[in-house]
């Protein structure tokens, strides 16, 4: 996406270290492909766990927490490597509006981030 939109800022999510990445992610997103795989899932939400794979570079095993961990840590160094500092944005949802704001020059809301997507919203999503 930042080579077909050379102008853009990238903004790189980040959740301080590959260890709160992975308990978050494992708590929901995995557990999700975990439920599809055993076949409770299947209808709702059908080839998402093979197409996540094959976009994150992640083991076929979902529960190889080293191999997620490596894969978070090589995209993190990949886009910190390759994307002009002066185009990137390392963001964690914590830091609220004014990183954002200031970066694309716009006034910073009056209202907070809304904070939505818990671990127990996305699992009753699923």
């Amino acid at each position: 996406m930042a080579e077909r939109h050379p102008n853009a800022l990238v903004v790189l999510s980040h959740r301080g270290n590959a260890e709160t990445w992975w308990e978050s992610a494992d708590a929901t997103v995995w557990q999700v492909m975990r439920d599809i795989e055993s076949g409770s899932r299947q209808e709702h939400v059908d080839g998402l766990h093979q197409l996540l794979r094959e976009l994150t570079g992640f083991s076929e095993d979902l529960d190889d927490a080293v191999d997620a961990r490596r894969a978070y840590n090589q995209h993190y160094e990949k886009v910190v490597a390759t994307v002009p500092k002066q185009r990137l944005l390392i963001w964690q949802p914590g830091d609220g509006w004014e990183p954002l704001c200031e970066r694309l020059g716009l006034p910073v809301p009056d209202e907070a981030p809304a904070h939505a997507n818990t671990r127990t919203e996305f699992r009753k999503r699923f």
